[in-house]
């Protein structure tokens, strides 16, 4: 799975915390706010010890893409305070064991982190997220308290065929467009 920037130090999409939220009332000056505090905190990860163009082009292309799913599901208020705290902490250079050290967020804007995706996904983070090959095929799921989904296809990519195991909308069907991100934020929004 891609790293992402967003969170605390760095996340993998998949183990993203998120719950239901509030909409909010975003302005329309929010949006410059927003590509504000975006380009800030790429820059600032770009310039890092650690950091380098690259680095500060994949935050904007990733970033974008949270900015969108924001405006969607109506959750840019829960972006920017995630981005404010972001653009106001330090920034750590980390690894995963194996892999070149990397800029991240520090821990102190975790909260504000997941409280965005939970606000998108619709998924929070008491859930897990499995996958794994089949004989001819591959499956992936979610797995919370209060709902559960299984979804399986030919490759991890999707499309893949899922169903709600249980919760409020057990046994309806939905079609994912991959095993992470995809998978997470239908199960999210079709078995919450």
């Amino acid at each position: 799975m891609p790293e992402r920037f967003l969170g605390s130090v760095i996340v993998l999409f998949a183990s993203v915390t998120l719950t239901a939220c509030s909409s909010s009332s975003d302005s329309p000056g929010s949006n410059a706010n927003t590509s504000s505090l975006i380009a800030d905190l790429c820059k600032k990860l770009g310039a890092a010890a650690c950091g380098s163009p690259e680095i500060e082009q994949q935050c904007l292309s990733e970033l974008a893409q949270d900015r969108t799913d924001a405006e969607n599901e109506g959750c840019q208020s829960e972006l920017n305070a995630y981005l404010t705290c972001a653009n106001a902490g330090p920034i750590e250079c980390s690894a995963i064991e194996g892999s070149p050290l990397r800029p991240g967020v520090a821990a102190d804007c975790s909260e504000k982190s997941g409280a965005f995706h939970e606000c998108v996904t619709g998924v929070g983070p008491e859930c897990g997220v499995s996958s794994g090959p089949g004989p001819n095929s591959v499956f992936c799921g979610v797995n919370c308290a209060d709902f559960s989904s299984m979804c399986q296809g030919p490759s991890q990519n999707g499309p893949l065929d899922c169903v709600c195991q249980t919760g409020p909308n057990a046994g309806k069907t939905f079609t994912a467009t991959d095993c992470s991100r995809g998978m997470i934020m239908a199960t999210g929004h079709e078995c919450r």
